[in-house]
C-alpha cells in the first residue's frame, strides 16, 4: 500500500504471501513513478533496504527514496518469545 502524507491511499495491491516484499515494493513504486508525476520523495520501511533501493535508482527517477530507520530499542525479539514489543 502506498499512502500520501495525510494517510490517503494512492496505490493498493493485495497479493499472496508467496510474493516477496521486494517484488511487491517494486510493483508499487513502478505505479507511483508512472501515475503520480508530482511526487518527489518516497519513504519506505527499513525492510525494503537493499534490492529495492538498487532497483529504484537504476530507473533514474526524478524522485528521492528514503529508507526509514527504526528507533533504537524498538521491535526487538526476545529469545523466549516470538512476539515483537
Amino acid at each position: 500500500m502506498v499512502v500520501d502524507t495525510l494517510g490517503l491511499i494512492l496505490v493498493l495491491w493485495v497479493h499472496s504471501a508467496s510474493i516477496s516484499d521486494s517484488l511487491s515494493g517494486e510493483i508499487l513504486l513502478a505505479c507511483v513513478i508512472k501515475h503520480f508525476k508530482k511526487i518527489r520523495k518516497v519513504w519506505a520501511d527499513c525492510g525494503y533496504r537493499g534490492y529495492l533501493e538498487e532497483w529504484f535508482y537504476r530507473r533514474k527517477p526524478r524522485r528521492e527514496l528514503e529508507i526509514t530507520k527504526r528507533p533504537r530499542g524498538k521491535c526487538q525479539r526476545h529469545n523466549s518469545s516470538p512476539y515483537v514489543e
